[in-house]
C-alpha cells in the first residue's frame, strides 16, 4: 500500500507556483503510479483526493491501462455539489487568510468540521487538532487557498461514470463519522471480482 501526501497537504513539498489544480495534483499521481512501476492499482481518495484519483484514473485508462485496476471515490466531487465552506475564504483571499491569522486554525478548522459533517456534537479536540496542526504554516495556508480557488475543474461534468453509494446519517468525513459502515462498503467494493 502507498500513502500519498497530495502536493501542499501533509508533509508534501509546497511551492509558491500556483500549480494546485485537480488536473496538477492528478499528473502528480499519474507520475508517481508511473515512477513506482505499479500496476493494477486500486486509487482511493477521499474529498478533494477522491476528485483527483478520478481524474488520474482517467489519465491512466486513456495511456497507461494496466496501471489502472478500481477506484474509490469518497465523499469527493465526482458530482456536482455545494462546495465546502472553506472555498468562500479562498476567493477572498487577503480577508480569508488573515481571519485564518485572527481566529486561529482551530477555531477555523472547528468551524468548517462542523459544516461538513452530519453531527457536529462529535467532532473531538483531538480532531481538530489533527486538522488544524498544519494550518500554523504560511506556507500550507498558502496552498489551501491555492488549492481551493481551483478546487471545481471546468470539465466536471464530463468525469463522471459511477457507483453511487450513499451512506445515512453521515456528513463529509466518512471514515470518521460512520467508520465501521464506511468500511464495510468500502470493503465490499474491493472484494467484487467484476469492479473495475
Amino acid at each position: 500500500m502507498v500513502s500519498v501526501d497530495l502536493k501542499g497537504f501533509g508533509a508534501s513539498p509546497k511551492p509558491d507556483d500556483g500549480a494546485y489544480s485537480p488536473a496538477d495534483q492528478a499528473e502528480l499521481l499519474v507520475r508517481l503510479i508511473l515512477l513506482r512501476d505499479l500496476h493494477r492499482v486500486t486509487l482511493v481518495g477521499h474529498s478533494l483526493g477522491g476528485g483527483i484519483c478520478l481524474m488520474a484514473s482517467l489519465r491512466l485508462l486513456g495511456s497507461h491501462p494496466d496501471r489502472l485496476w478500481r477506484l474509490v471515490v469518497v465523499s469527493g466531487a465526482s458530482y456536482a455539489q455545494p462546495l465546502p465552506p472553506f472555498v468562500w475564504f479562498a476567493n477572498h483571499r487577503r480577508l480569508g487568510l488573515g481571519l485564518m491569522r485572527m481566529l486561529g486554525a482551530r477555531f477555523v478548522v472547528r468551524w468548517v468540521l462542523k459544516r461538513i459533517v452530519f453531527d457536529p456534537s462529535g467532532i473531538s479536540h483531538a480532531q481538530v487538532r489533527g486538522y488544524a496542526e498544519s494550518l500554523t504554516h504560511r506556507d500550507t495556508r498558502r496552498a489551501l487557498v491555492d488549492t481551493a480557488l481551483q478546487i471545481l475543474p471546468p470539465d466536471l461534468d464530463s468525469l463522471t461514470d459511477a457507483k453511487l453509494v450513499i451512506l445515512d446519517g453521515c456528513g463529509h468525513l466518512p471514515a470518521e463519522e460512520l467508520p465501521e459502515q464506511s468500511l464495510k462498503s468500502l470493503e465490499s467494493f474491493l472484494d467484487r471480482t467484476d469492479a473495475t
